[in-house]
């Protein structure tokens, strides 16, 4: 009887060109095992993972969440949704608070997708309108409503027809103020470190230039912090007077998929505490709760941020010493530990991703924007661990070069 090999089966159900990835980058085994900065595969390969799309910013089975999900898997996971569970409440208050002040609500979804469509639907109903602005460089989800504020899926064939949505950049203000007056702009929408569009940090004042002008048409500021938040950035909110901030990733724990959307009660009241808004089957269980609350500890701990923010700048020091003179590099830019470089095309970006892969480190180019690659650090990363991320990916930025050119 002839066996089957993993990418074989693989290929089978997901597709070849994600399984000639796989085999591209030498991982032939399934990943097995992680702990802190790293994974393990079948057969006992260790990687370095700076990648994983910004979900684990505590790093793999962080022992203190692992421990609050033994406690509470064996007593109550999902809702009845008929009776309430002190988890998620516990959960939701840590939350509004972290916004700042005990007039914030809070609703619980499964996915940053999720959470955004729930904002989507909050916002139409508050305000009566039916049109949106969102950033370029923007991602917002993969939900139909998600994809038409996501600057590079726009166009994409899977987006629906009607057009709600119009981009800007962000420092176009004069246009941004000239829409908004038209008075038929439900909210607007802006991530405060751009992640799929590119790692692009948004400056802070038009943060506040464009929320301003939100206050004075009566259009909705909704901060996008699902990459961004609780810590990743280098702040735990970047814009928590926004009228809502959806965040995500992290607040998972890289244990339980769980997102949420906190939001100022005098901007949305009744419109947030409609039921075809907030229901869920899954969202807001017991265990999501606990979950939640032991990340919100954490990353609300005295030093946690500070570390984010020593790590962060220990790497982007490395980066530029090392890397920014390099002839296919454009620009070496983020903030945290949301660190992306630019390559000169997106092949080259490829090739780098497969050589670090192949030397045991994990990292991946944006989805939305493939020249540039994404480096998510987990906190609980070591500098020792950062210095070798960056040497390794100083050899896989050589290789890939010198094969570019002798192409």
């Amino acid at each position: 009887m002839m066996t089957t090999s993993f990418i074989e089966r693989y290929a089978k159900v997901f597709g070849r060109p994600s399984s000639l990835l796989l085999k591209l980058s030498g991982l032939e085994a399934f990943e097995n095992e992680g702990r802190g900065s790293l994974v393990i595969d079948t057969n006992q390969r260790t990687l370095l993972d700076f990648g994983s799309f910004g979900i684990h910013l505590l790093g793999h089975c962080h022992p203190e969440i692992i421990h609050v999900v033994r406690q509470q898997i064996t007593r109550m996971n999902l809702s009845t949704k008929t009776l309430a569970n002190e988890a998620a409440l516990l959960a939701a208050e840590k939350l509004s608070q972290l916004k700042g002040g005990d007039r914030n609500g809070v609703i619980f979804g499964n996915s940053g997708s999720e959470a955004i469509e729930i904002t989507l639907k909050m916002c139409r109903i508050a305000t009566g309108r039916k049109k949106f602005i969102a950033l370029r460089h923007s991602y917002h989800g993969r939900t139909d409503g998600a994809l038409q504020l996501s600057d590079g899926y726009y166009q994409h064939a899977a987006a629906p027809e009607q057009r709600m949505t119009c981009f800007y950049d962000a420092d176009d203000i004069a246009g941004i103020a000239e829409r908004l007056a038209q008075c038929d702009v439900a909210a607007v929408y802006v991530e405060p470190v751009q992640g799929e569009g590119g790692i692009r940090p948004v400056a802070p004042e038009h943060m506040q230039e464009i929320y301003k002008l939100c206050q004075d048409h009566g259009t909705r500021y909704i901060s996008d912090e699902i990459q961004s938040g609780l810590g990743r950035s280098g702040h735990l909110l970047s814009a928590p007077w926004a009228d809502a901030v959806v965040v995500g990733k992290t607040l998972a724990g890289g244990i339980y998929p769980i997102s949420a959307v906190i939001f100022d009660n005098q901007k949305f009241g009744n419109a947030a505490r409609d039921p075809i808004i907030s229901a869920s089957s899954y969202a807001g269980g017991a265990l999501a709760g606990a979950v939640a609350c032991k990340v919100l500890d954490i990353v609300s701990a005295p030093g946690f941020i500070e570390t984010i923010n020593q790590h962060g700048n220990l790497l982007q020091r490395l980066l530029n010493k090392t890397l920014s003179s390099h002839a296919s590099i454009v620009a070496i830019r983020g903030a945290g530990l949301m660190i992306g470089i630019e390559f000169c095309d997106a092949h080259m970006c490829g090739e780098v991703v497969l050589e670090a892969i192949a030397n045991n480190l994990i990292v991946s180019f944006c989805l939305s924007t493939p020249q540039v690659l994404r480096i998510y650090p987990p906190a609980v990363a070591t500098p020792q661990e950062i210095q070798l991320a960056v040497d390794i990916l100083s050899q896989a930025i050589s290789t890939a070069w010198q094969l570019k050119n002798n192409e």
